[in-house]
């Protein structure tokens, strides 16, 4: 007859083995998720910077001689089609943005869990930089040639995130476009 606890070693052993091995997926998913963002974000910037480009041609009668185009009418009717087209890149932007910023949030909060009940003593990454990320001083366990290191962040970075740039870039292209749609009605009701 075996001793009930002799089992308990291999199960702390195979539930640490469990926990590393969820830490490395939800940081993978999470290493992920960062570059679906940038994926996602370079490419509607390039888009919106096309479409703004497009209809400041359009706006300013610079797309061709072409009798359809060049007629203010036709011209304001293709401005207000792009810019419409923009705001919906801006929606969709705006839509990825927040998702893929979520599911960034679940997967490093996910990995930081892990760490902070599993692996707290050999591994304080997540835990350090969530401090840091909250614009917490993080001094403890960062030990560079045998001193401990103060790791602050900047002023700037203290109250203005990174999000929020990226939040703010759709802002501005969707201010952008109001301003075009603007210019362009004026423009064409002045005829």
């Amino acid at each position: 007859m075996e001793d009930a606890g002799a089992g308990k070693p291999n199960n702390i052993n195979q539930e640490l083995e469990n926990a590393r091995t969820g830490y490395q997926a939800a940081i993978t998913m999470w290493a992920h998720e960062v570059g679906l963002f940038w994926g996602i974000s370079n490419a509607l910037l390039l888009a919106n910077s096309l479409i703004v480009g497009v209809v400041t041609i359009l706006g300013l009668g610079l797309g061709g001689t072409a009798s359809s185009v060049n007629s203010p009418e036709s011209r304001y009717w293709l401005v207000v089609l792009v810019v419409f087209f923009g705001f919906c890149l801006c929606v969709l932007w705006s839509h990825s943005l927040e998702r893929t910023l979520h599911w960034q949030k679940y997967w490093i909060w996910s990995a930081r869990e892990l760490e902070e009940k599993f692996l707290k003593q050999p591994v304080q990454t997540l835990s350090r930089g969530g401090r840091l990320a909250d614009a917490k001083d993080v001094k403890a366990a960062l030990r560079i040639d045998g001193n401990e290191e103060l790791l602050e962040l900047p002023l700037i970075l203290k109250s203005w995130k990174g999000r929020h740039s990226a939040r703010a870039l759709v802002v501005i292209f969707f201010l952008a476009y109001i301003v075009l749609l603007a210019h362009a009605v004026a423009t064409y009701c002045s005829c």
